[in-house]
């Protein structure tokens, strides 16, 4: 099972979802064809102070599967999981279960 790398950075509104660049190149040597979305980006009122865990585990699943171009069931046959992984603090913050979110 291959681990895709979400970097995650957080914005004065919301926060800002991109492949990390070395799992963004397996996804397309794996993939051939795959055309990932450079970036997610996904706001939150800004009168309210958000951190990460604020946003629910259905929006994980979302962001990755935009950012790989994967339907739910070719994220399944692939295996792989997910973490999102915030470099600024070299933290990471979610990590997902073998072929689902």
């Amino acid at each position: 099972m291959e681990y895709l790398i979400i970097d995650v950075g957080k914005q004065l509104d919301g926060f800002t979802f991109r492949l990390n660049p070395g799992s963004r190149i397996k996804l397309e040597e794996r993939f051939p064809g795959t055309r990932p979305v450079s970036s997610v980006f996904v706001s939150y009122d800004t009168y309210e102070e958000k951190d990460f865990g604020m946003l629910p585990e259905s929006v994980w699943k979302y962001v990755a599967l935009m950012l790989t171009g994967f339907s739910d069931s070719r994220f399944e046959k692939s295996g792989d999981g997910f973490v999102f992984f915030d470099p600024l603090n070299n933290k990471e913050i979610f990590k997902t279960r073998h072929g689902n979110v």
